[in-house]
C-alpha cells in the first residue's frame, strides 16, 4: 500500500522483496526441504547481498525509494527459529545495507 501511495504523490518507488524471485531466492523460497539451519541462513544472506548488489543500490543510486518486503531483520527472526545462533546470523549479515527505516504490517485480527 505504500508504493502507490508514494508514487501517487510524485516519488519514484521500487518494490521489491526478499528471498528474491532470482535463482538463490528460488532455491531459499522453495527448497526447504533441501536446505536448513547454517546452509539456509547461508543461502538467503548470498541472495540478499546479490540483491544489494544488482537491484536494490542502483536503484538507491538512481534516487529511487526502494521497498523491501523482508529483508535483515526477518532474517534475525526465522533463522534463529530455525535453530540457528544468533551470533552466527549477525555474522552473515553484517554487511548488509542497513535499510533507512524499518516498520512492519498491523495486526489483523479475525
Amino acid at each position: 500500500m505504500l508504493g502507490p501511495y508514494l508514487r501517487d504523490r510524485g516519488y519514484q518507488v521500487h518494490i521489491t522483496a526478499e528471498p528474491t524471485h532470482g535463482e538463490l531466492g528460488e532455491l531459499a523460497r522453495h527448497k526447504t526441504d533441501l536446505y536448513q539451519g547454517h546452509a539456509l541462513a547461508c543461502l538467503i544472506a548470498a541472495d540478499r547481498y546479490h540483491h544489494l548488489a544488482t537491484e536494490i543500490r542502483p536503484r538507491v543510486q538512481q534516487g529511487e525509494i526502494v521497498l523491501c518486503d523482508r529483508y535483515v531483520a526477518s532474517s534475525y527472526v526465522l533463522q534463529q527459529m530455525d535453530g540457528v545462533p544468533l551470533p552466527f546470523i549477525e555474522s552473515l549479515n553484517g554487511h548488509a545495507d542497513r535499510p533507512d527505516l524499518a516498520g512492519h504490517a498491523p495486526h489483523r485480527r479475525g
